[in-house]
């Protein structure tokens, strides 16, 4: 699989859609503007975790559902959000990392602990 399109320095999002595209899964897409993790997770963010440190954006990329598929706009997800109501779909999120101490990857539980989140 080709990834060239993430090595774009400030072009995340747009990288983000052309893996997507790319896979000919169809996305009702959200914002382009990164968010931080405690805008995000504002219920368990928690300063002195590692894992949380490690974060620097999330992108919201947008919601896989049946919407998607028929080519019409999907209900929008921070209204769906504030009335606490469930959705039926798959929302696809971003996350960009800082680097660790000496340059060293993220590890595998910390990877495994973001993508849970």
């Amino acid at each position: 699989m080709n990834l060239g399109y993430f090595e774009a320095k400030n072009n995340f999002y747009k990288g983000l859609q052309t893996l997507f595209n790319s896979l000919n899964i169809p996305v009702n897409y959200i914002d382009e503007n990164p968010l931080k993790p405690q805008d995000i997770l504002s219920g368990t963010f928690k300063d002195s975790n590692p894992t949380y440190q490690l974060m620097r954006d999330v992108y919201i990329l947008g919601m896989v559902d049946d919407n998607a598929f028929s080519h019409t706009k999907s209900e929008n997800v921070f209204e769906i959000k504030k009335d606490g109501k469930d959705y039926e779909g798959i929302l696809i999120f971003g996350v960009l990392l800082k680097k660790r101490e000496n340059d060293l990857l993220p590890t595998r539980s910390q990877l495994a602990e973001i993508t849970k989140m």
